[in-house]
């Protein structure tokens, strides 16, 4: 996916970058008990009227598994042709991901609803939170083991941007970082040889 290429990107620019000063921050913890963390959380699987149900069948695929689910579970649920059907997938999709179904609360689904709304309440610009650079990766990995933050720019670079490092995260691999630049009031993700998309 985004780690090979991501790899020799990250370690160019945390090389370039090693010697400057910066703010060193953490993301906070998510509180367990956020408003908007309720509401996904405990979000029934079947909306109660007409309008709602077809909202949220269709915002489901585009917006909520929009980066978790693969091509092939993307696919499939697109060759659905009853709601009934696509509900039933919907509890498939998140029972599979569920680390312990005997329980009633599925931790992955409320991870992912609880990264979400951390995404939407603090990345939005001109777009939702979700739809941002930083609000994609939030949501695909978590929040970060650390950020180095240029708000003011830095030597010979005008604009603020930010280094997010991942360590030792399943499908992000080891000493990464992510460079965001800001571009037009949000921050998005450096390109370099069509690696990132």
């Amino acid at each position: 996916m985004l780690t090979r290429g991501l790899t020799t990107i990250i370690v160019s620019c945390l090389i370039c970058l090693a010697s400057r000063a910066s703010v060193v921050w953490s993301f906070p913890a998510l509180p367990d008990n956020a408003e908007a963390s309720a509401e996904f959380a405990s979000r029934e699987v079947q909306p109660k009227s007409e309008e709602t149900r077809d909202r949220f069948l269709k915002k489901w695929l585009e917006q909520d598994a929009a980066y978790i689910a693969t091509e092939e579970e993307k696919s499939g649920y697109q060759k659905l042709e009853t709601d009934d059907e696509r509900y039933q997938f919907i509890e498939q999709f998140w029972f599979r991901r569920d680390p312990d179904p005997a329980t009633p609360e599925n931790e992955v689904r409320d991870e992912h609803y609880r990264r979400v709304a951390y995404a939407n309440e603090r990345f939005r610009s001109d777009i939702p939170g979700w739809k941002t650079d930083r609000g994609r990766i939030y949501i695909s990995w978590g929040p970060p083991d650390q950020i180095d933050s240029y708000p003011n720019g830095r030597e010979g670079v005008s604009y603020p941007f930010e280094i997010w490092h991942y360590r030792n995260s399943p499908g992000v691999g080891s000493a990464n970082g992510i460079l965001l630049e800001l571009v037009g009031g949000e921050y998005r993700l450096v390109f370099k040889d069509g690696v990132l998309k």
